[in-house]
């Protein structure tokens, strides 16, 4: 594995990590609704993971992370149709899929 993509997997750990924490002591989506600090908080990490998942796809297209198309896409929505983001999708994108992409992307990370 190159140096890069342990950069960018790095980043995702670190960004999901920071990421959680903000959501820590938010436990509905109501509760995520009504905290635009959180949201705004929220939607600039994902763009960060995302940019990370999107750049390691570009130097390792055969890498096997679950749910890192559906993490870029979400990138690109809060990025380029920041008007159209669903604070219940992205709610739901952290809670079914984020933690299986950190603890994915840490497996990566230690394993090489």
């Amino acid at each position: 594995m190159s140096r890069e993509e342990k950069k960018y997997l790095w980043d995702i750990v670190t960004h999901i990590d920071e990421l959680l924490s903000f959501v820590r002591d938010i436990h509905t989506p109501e509760e995520f609704r009504k905290n635009q600090l959180v949201q705004s908080a929220v939607e600039r990490e994902f763009e960060i993971i995302g940019i990370a998942c999107k750049n390691l796809m570009e130097l390792n297209p055969q890498i096997q992370i679950s749910h890192i198309r559906k993490i870029i896409g979400m990138r690109n929505i809060i990025a380029h149709g920041y008007d159209e983001v669903d604070e219940n999708i992205l709610w739901k994108t952290i809670i079914d899929f984020l933690p299986t992409l950190r603890s994915e992307s840490a497996i990566l990370l230690e394993s090489n």
